[in-house]
C-alpha cells in the first residue's frame, strides 16, 4: 500500500503541486528512503512536507494543522487505524469512525486539497468484507473512491512486484466508468533497477471489451486446491466434496475449465473426470477481455 501511496503523491509534486504526509505509522527516514527508491527528483522533495503526529488533536494542534494546509494540493494519511488510536477512538465504533472523519479527515479538505488515506483489511481472507478493519462507518464516510489492493506478486529487494487494484467504492462514479467490468482499476507494478531504484507505474485495465459476468472465485479456488490434492475426480465427486450450492459449484467448475485451469478427461466406463492443469488463486485473478 505505501509504495503505491508514495508513487501517487510524487505525481502532483512533480507537476509543481505541494503534498503533506501525515505519518502515524512510520518514520521520516523510511519515507525519504521510499521516495528515493522511487526515483523522486531532488528538486521535487521541497514540495513534499512531512509530519509525524504524536499527540491528540487539541485545539492548538488543530490550529497548527489548519495553517500547514494552506497551499497543499494533496494530503496522505498513513494510516487510519493508528490515527484513530492516537486520538483515543475505537476502531470498531461507528460513532468514533464518524468523529474521526469529522474531526480530522474533513478539515484536511478545507483549502481544497485531495485526501488519500491508507487503511488495512483483515489478514484472514475469509473475514474480509467491504472496507478496512473495524467499523463500517469508516467506509461509509468516504466521499470519493476507495481502492482495494491485493498482492499479485510480492515486492522484495531486487524483486519485481504487482498489486491488483479493485474499486471498492466510488461515490461519484468517475472511476468505475474507467474500470474493467466497473470493478478492476488496473495493476500497480514495480520493476527493480540495478541502481537500487524502482520504476513504478499503474497499468490501466482493458475497458474496450469486458463483462459483468459473475465468477465465484472463492469456490473456484477451493475446487482448484481440491483437484491438486486428489488428482482425477468426477463431477459428482467435486460437487460432494466442495461446500456450497451445487449450482455455484458447477458454475465454478465450468469457469475453471473454460479458463484452462482444469481439464476434462474420459475415464473408465466413458465417465468424465477432472484434473488440475494449473492452480487458480482468487487473490491474483487476472481480469481479461
Amino acid at each position: 500500500l505505501i509504495p503505491l501511496a508514495m508513487a501517487l503523491l510524487a505525481t502532483p509534486a512533480a507537476a509543481g503541486g505541494h503534498v503533506l504526509i501525515l505519518d502515524f505509522e512510520d518514520t521520516p527516514r523510511t519515507t525519504r528512503n521510499r521516495l528515493d527508491t522511487l526515483g523522486c527528483p531532488a528538486e521535487v522533495l521541497p514540495r513534499i512536507r512531512y509530519a509525524s503526529p504524536d499527540e491528540a488533536l487539541t485545539v492548538l494542534a488543530a490550529q497548527d494543522l489548519a495553517e500547514s494546509l494552506q497551499g497543499i494540493d494533496l494530503v496522505v494519511v498513513d494510516g487510519v487505524n493508528a490515527a484513530m488510536t492516537l486520538l483515543g477512538l475505537d476502531l470498531n465504533s461507528n460513532t468514533d469512525a464518524t468523529i474521526f472523519h469529522t474531526k480530522l479527515l474533513k478539515p484536511l479538505t478545507t483549502h481544497g486539497a485531495g485526501v488519500l488515506t491508507v487503511d488495512h483489511v483483515p489478514k484472514d481472507v475469509e473475514k474480509r468484507g467491504k472496507g478496512g478493519i473495524g467499523a463500517q462507518a469508516k467506509r461509509a464516510m468516504i466521499s470519493g473512491c476507495a481502492i482495494r489492493v491485493e498482492v499479485a506478486d510480492p515486492f522484495g529487494k531486487g524483486q519485481d512486484g504487482r498489486l491488483k487494484l479493485w474499486v471498492d467504492k466510488d461515490r461519484p462514479g468517475l472511476v468505475r466508468g474507467n474500470s474493467g467490468g466497473a470493478k478492476y482499476a488496473g495493476t500497480f507494478t514495480m520493476t527493480s533497477r540495478n541502481n537500487d531504484t524502482v520504476d513504478a507505474q499503474i497499468e490501466p485495465p482493458d475497458t474496450t471489451h469486458h463483462t459483468d459476468h459473475f465468477r465465484p472465485t472463492r469456490v473456484m479456488e477451493q475446487i482448484s486446491e481440491y483437484l491438486e490434492l486428489m488428482g482425477a475426480v468426477s463431477k459428482n465427486g467435486i460437487e460432494t466434496a466442495i461446500a456450497g450450492r451445487r449450482e455455484t459449484v458447477r458454475q465454478a467448475l465450468g469457469e475453471l475449465i473454460r479458463g484452462g485451469y482444469v481439464a476434462q478427461e474420459q475415464g473408465s466406463n466413458r465417465a468424465l473426470t477432472h484434473r488440475s492443469v494449473k492452480p487458480f488463486s482468487a487473490s491474483i485473478e487476472e481480469v481479461s477481455a
